[in-house]
């Protein structure tokens, strides 16, 4: 499909209104199921071009009418869910999410019409990708199913820093314990053989995770949805699951509630004390992953790198074992539910090089009202600033043991690397003279004051 001037424009327009109706939607969920249909309904229409999606027989070929009931909906629905097991019960529970009234059933009504028209006019991956991001934008989209997602400039920056991933059998098995709606693990297996698996604590980001992932076109991904700490992945025989890639974004700030006799030995080097919650999720990523070549990226806080209780020990143990690459200081703002600077913690199993890579990018970002973001230049500086090996002053360095241990295993970036102040030349003799014309001036405007004093006092 490739539009003209004018239906480029309508497009644009339409995608305007979609928008728009994302971000004041009064049920996310009545909304994210119009984009499913519009999107099936463009699978529909395309006819055997690209996709990822098998169009059923019957239901009017897939396709739904706007004023259709709920029923109706629902039957088409389950003829999609049939035909691609991509899609298993990612519209049931949408459907089971979202109450039946006439409220939802006008708002429905409205998305369907302007999705349909959209789907009509628009290529289906273009669709797709479009539709996803506007996910983003709706009320629930983020804290309000309970999990803020990682915007994504984050996912991007994991993306990057995560380059060739280790796989095993040619696939990489990627694996999430804080997943939200998924859009970290989306990224990261974007274009690459993957398989997924996403854990989030919170029932709500479910049909989020599946449509998010259908519009990815990344396939069918595990979504498990309990506590990443009390019960994690297992294999078929009891054993803790492994993982070529573990990434995560954390809570920030929760209570750690597991005793010392964890099972699988995942806090051996360690148990935090309360509100020290960071190591916990930490810990438990590293235990998921492959012990040959096994790669885990998680953005914690600052408070994790020098902490020195429990945590202190946790950093000497990690670094006897050479498991930690790159410690990444980030802007604040870049979490659009805290202010918190913060900061993205690289490990990697069977590394050869010792000592870790300390990139300081706090001043990055561009600040736009309360949130800060990165662009693609900067996402490639911080990366090439962890891959170098030479020293960049005031950007990043690499500190070996030793001295890490010397500052009692203090992972803080600012004190291994302080961030270069632009120093003016000063020119002696030229402040000198500008000193002494100010006062000149001063010493003018001081007398010029004493005469005006005077006159006034030998006014009558």
């Amino acid at each position: 499909m490739n539009p003209d001037k004018n239906t480029l424009k309508e497009i644009q327009a339409i995608e305007e209104k979609i928008r728009l109706l994302c971000r004041t939607a009064q049920n996310p969920a009545a909304v994210s199921l119009a984009v499913l249909l519009a999107y099936c309904s463009a699978a529909a229409e395309a006819g055997g071009t690209p996709t990822h999606l098998q169009k059923p027989a019957g239901v009017s070929e897939g396709k739904v009418c706007p004023t259709a009931t709920f029923e109706q909906i629902e039957e088409t629905c389950r003829a999609w869910e049939e035909a691609n097991p991509a899609m298993q019960d990612t519209a049931g529970a949408l459907l089971r999410s979202m109450p039946r009234d006439a409220v939802v059933q006008k708002t429905l009504e409205d998305a369907l019409v302007l999705l349909r028209q959209y789907a009509g006019k628009q290529e289906p991956s273009a669709a797709a990708s479009f539709l996803a991001g506007c996910l983003d934008t709706m009320p629930g989209g983020g804290r309000d199913r309970l999990e803020m997602d990682t915007p994504d400039y984050i996912c991007e920056l994991f993306r990057a820093l995560g380059g060739e991933l280790p796989a095993t059998g040619g696939t990489t098995s990627l694996y999430d314990p804080c997943c939200g709606t998924g859009r970290l693990l989306a990224t990261m297996a974007q274009g690459r053989s993957c398989t997924l698996a996403g854990q989030d604590i919170s029932h709500s980001v479910e049909p989020y995770f599946h449509l998010r992932h259908l519009l990815a076109g990344t396939g069918r991904a595990r979504l498990a949805l309990k506590d990443a700490i009390t019960e994690p992945p297992c294999g078929p025989e009891g054993q803790l699951q492994q993982f070529d890639v573990v990434v995560a974004q954390p809570p920030f700030g929760f209570d750690p509630k597991i005793q010392m006799d964890d099972q699988f030995k995942r806090f051996e080097r360690g148990l935090p004390k309360r509100n020290s919650g960071d190591w916990l999720h930490i810990l438990n990523a590293l235990a998921h992953a492959d012990k040959e070549h096994g790669l885990v990226m998680v953005l914690s806080t600052k408070a994790t790198l020098f902490r020195v209780d429990i945590s202190r020990d946790i950093r000497e143990s990690l670094l006897d074992d050479n498991l930690p690459e790159a410690v990444v200081a980030l802007p604040a703002g870049l979490l659009p539910a805290t202010g918190v600077a913060p900061v993205l913690l690289v490990f990697r199993y069977g590394r050869k090089k010792q000592g870790i890579r300390f990139v300081n990018a706090e001043g990055m970002g561009t600040r736009e009202r309360r949130y800060t973001s990165l662009s693609k230049e900067e996402i490639g500086r911080i990366c090439a600033a962890c891959a170098a090996d030479g020293d960049m002053p005031g950007f990043a360095r690499t500190v070996q043991p030793e001295e890490i241990k010397e500052n009692d295993c203090c992972w803080d970036v600012a004190r291994y690397v302080q961030p270069e102040r632009d120093s003016e030349h000063v020119d002696p003799e030229e402040l000198y003279r500008q000193v002494t014309a100010l006062r000149a001036r001063l010493a003018e405007k001081k007398a010029r004051l004493q005469e005006l004093l005077q006159g006034f006092g030998s006014m009558p």
